[in-house]
């Protein structure tokens, strides 16, 4: 396969592909079928593809984790115009907010993330930015301050979860809202 000057398909079928070859091509261009990809698979062909470049327009989805999508929308040459992302995992808020930003009329399903860390205003924006919040989660919040009321915000949409602000350097407030916001943390 080393001749091959383009490898096309579903995102799967062009890394299958490479799996497959004996001998890969050095430089290759890729363009994605119409459908859903798996964000890793993106990543997998960029880190094969030497020079070539990846035509994922077409894409309807990308899916994976939100560190992931973020990766394959850099790793992409011709991103999708509108697309969906159904995530996974831990998520870092603002890749929540990179997501949203290049989506376009895309949703992003959050139901199955465990974990959105960031600030509060980042956290706060991801909750936005999802069309489908998870039922329960877990946060971090970053270093720095942060308002009482926003510890006790995101308490009331975490479900079950937990937030760590362990990094807090001060949370400011009245008194009564500092002794809920320091309840709430856990």
């Amino acid at each position: 396969g080393s001749a091959l000057t383009a490898i096309t398909g579903t995102a799967a079928a062009v890394v299958q592909a490479i799996a497959d070859l004996d001998t890969d091509p050095t430089n290759f261009n890729s363009t994605l079928s119409a459908g859903t990809a798996t964000a890793a698979d993106i990543t997998a062909i960029e880190a094969a593809n030497g020079t070539g470049t990846i035509d994922g327009s077409a894409l309807t989805a990308i899916n994976g984790t939100a560190a992931a999508v973020v990766q394959a929308i850099a790793d992409s040459d011709t991103d999708p115009t509108n697309f969906n992302s159904t995530l996974t995992g831990t998520a870092a808020a603002a890749d929540i907010t990179a997501i949203e930003a290049a989506n376009g009329t895309g949703t992003i399903n959050g139901s199955a993330l465990t974990a959105i860390n960031g600030t509060y205003a980042q956290i706060a924006q991801a909750l936005t930015d999802l069309d489908a919040d998870p039922t329960n989660f877990n946060s971090t919040l970053s270093a720095g301050a942060a308002d009482a009321a926003d510890i006790t915000a995101i308490e009331a949409a975490n479900g079950s979860g937990t937030i760590d602000g362990s990094a807090l350097t001060a949370i400011n407030g009245t008194a009564a809202a500092v002794v809920q916001a320091i309840a709430d943390s856990d």
